[in-house]
């Protein structure tokens, strides 16, 4: 025979459990997805590939189901770490793969390199074309994971130091600005002559490495304010304090 106490237990645990449930139904709804750590991806990238909509049950939530979709759909994502943040958020920490730009070597092959001058690999020509092309520069063979030099005739080797400390200066300050993924290539025949190619829209002159921080700044607000078809070229060496010269086509 089974107890009365039996039951008024089991009818107790069942009414537990339904709360439990409805709490879980009723609160726990995913409002807010952070992104911390991106560079060369956007949050709203992020949050796009991650698989998680608002209203989500925040506490039936696979973290790895989440971590592997941004890993899947971004290439340059190394790794993400998923948390809940109670009541109703989750943080997505994203580790990058450092971004490289290709630059071609005394032999005509080409390598990828981070923003601070570290060879990564050799490539194709045709993967070359799918990163932020070096123009005006060329390299002696490098060694893989070490800094790279550029060539330089006798008598030249100032010139090219000049040229190799613009080059990361510039990687640099494009990365800082989050231009990265509008610039389809850079030139720096010289340190002091500059310049970058914002897509298929603008030639942009820089001049120097002085101020480039302001001068990308100001390059992003002159562009806001042209026409989305907009093309031409754009003078940002800003000589004599003189203002921005837009050119269009």
């Amino acid at each position: 025979r089974i107890s009365p106490y039996f039951w008024k237990r089991l009818a107790i645990m069942g009414a537990i459990a339904a709360a439990v449930i409805f709490t879980m139904v009723i609160f726990f709804r995913v409002s807010t997805i952070e992104v911390v750590g991106n560079q060369y991806y956007s949050a709203a990238e992020i949050i796009e590939k991650c698989g998680v909509a608002r209203g989500d049950n925040l506490l039936t939530l696979s973290r790895g189901r989440i971590a592997g979709n941004i890993m899947e759909n971004l290439d340059y994502v190394k790794s993400v770490k998923v948390a809940r943040r109670l009541p109703d958020g989750i943080v997505l920490t994203v580790t990058e793969y450092p971004a490289t730009y290709a630059v071609t070597d005394v032999l005509g092959d080409h390598y990828l390199i981070t923003a601070d001058g570290k060879a990564m690999e050799k490539v194709s020509a045709e993967e070359a074309q799918e990163h932020i092309l070096i123009a005006d520069v060329v390299i002696k063979t490098p060694v893989l994971e070490g800094l790279i030099e550029v060539y330089a005739e006798e008598g030249k080797e100032v010139k090219a130091k000049g040229q190799f400390t613009a080059l990361t200066t510039l990687l640099a300050e494009l990365e800082a600005a989050e231009l990265i993924r509008q610039v389809a290539s850079v030139s720096v025949p010289t340190s002091y002559s500059i310049s970058v190619q914002y897509g298929d829209r603008f030639g942009v002159e820089l001049g120097t490495t002085d101020q480039l921080d302001y001068k990308l700044e100001l390059l992003k607000e002159v562009i806001s304010g042209e026409p989305t078809y907009a093309t031409g070229s754009i003078d940002l060496t800003l000589e004599e304090g003189s203002s921005p010269i837009v050119r269009l086509n």
